[in-house]
């Protein structure tokens, strides 16, 4: 199958011209737009990594005191918040994984330091067990 000159490079490079990055009209052209784009999945990745502490702590009710009944529970404001950052992350999550794809070794330290830094700066305030209930994967 001919992909032509656009065709998506299936193994690890440092450049290139990348045409519709994630958007349409997002073009990666030079070393200047891959260090933007950089910045940006750097960025995306440590707020990703808060925004799971954030939402671990809604969906705990860490910050809010237990209601009797299911209803009260499910349709409590913690609950839903929990479900509203939960769309969020997902949605970034997806996002972050389809930047990766384009196996540029750049972009993909960018996104591996954003997660890192991302939990060095917020990981240490969410209660940590060891299992495998706990492997963001298997959820």
């Amino acid at each position: 199958m001919d992909h032509g000159a656009h065709g998506m490079i299936m193994y690890f490079h440092e450049g290139g011209m990348i045409h519709g990055f994630l958007f349409k009209d997002w073009m990666l052209h030079n070393s200047n737009d891959h260090m933007k784009a950089g910045f940006f999945l750097f960025f995306a990745a440590f707020f990703y990594e808060g925004l799971k502490v954030l939402e671990h702590n809604l969906a705990t009710g860490k910050w809010e005191r237990r209601r009797e009944g299911i209803l009260a529970r499910i349709f409590g404001p913690g609950h839903i918040g929990a479900a509203i950052l939960h769309f969020i992350n997902v949605w970034i999550s997806y996002t972050l994984m389809l930047a990766v794809m384009y196996f540029n070794t750049w972009l993909i330290f960018a996104t591996c330091l954003g997660f890192s830094l991302g939990y060095f700066a917020f990981g240490w305030s969410k209660d940590r067990k060891i299992g495998p209930e706990d492997d963001p994967c298997c959820n």
